[in-house]
């Protein structure tokens, strides 16, 4: 008998060692009988860490062949679905999805000279952003590109904006 009971309280203890942790919902369970089922487990949430800044000096990526495809088609479909009453009722979102997929038919049902014109538009602007990133990469080799610093475009707009920008009044 003493045997039994050191089994039984081994075989408890090994099966609260292997239960889930978390909070559990006593009941039928999925396959029904008295089977426990886990709700959610009680994990430690993950700090987040800082956001990485971007680096405004970095040239932007090339657009795609389809990209200039669609930029060129896009004010046309839009029109075209603009004038269907059942779109009309649609919200933003579900139109948007709708332009995509049709801009997205259409690309794959153009041949592949018709697909010529975007492909060296693709292919001039893959180029240009090939040299620009050897030079950006030169340059901060050399640590000629501040990171702290916008680019002189970003930092000219901003001062626009502030030269537009009427002057406070003056505290009476």
């Amino acid at each position: 008998s003493s045997s039994l009971s050191s089994l039984s309280s081994l075989s408890a203890a090994a099966a609260a060692a292997a239960a889930p942790t978390g909070i559990v919902k006593k009941g039928r369970g999925i396959g029904g009988g008295g089977i426990n089922t886990v709700i959610s487990s009680k994990k430690p949430k993950k700090q987040k860490g800082k956001k990485r800044r971007k680096d405004e000096w970095k040239p932007k990526k090339p657009k795609t062949a389809y990209t200039y495809f669609q930029l060129s088609i896009m004010a046309s479909v839009w029109a075209e679905i603009g004038k269907i009453p059942s779109v009309q009722q649609e919200s933003r979102e579900h139109q948007s999805r709708r332009v995509a997929r049709i801009t997205g038919a259409r690309w794959k049902s153009l041949s592949e000279a018709e697909k010529v014109p975007f492909i060296q538009l693709a292919a001039t602007a893959r180029a240009k952003y090939k040299v620009e990133l050897e030079q950006y990469n030169r340059a901060l080799a050399d640590g000629a590109v501040p990171v702290s610093v916008p680019p002189p475009a970003a930092a000219a707009s901003a001062s626009a904006t502030q030269a537009a920008a009427p002057p406070a009044a003056a505290p009476a």
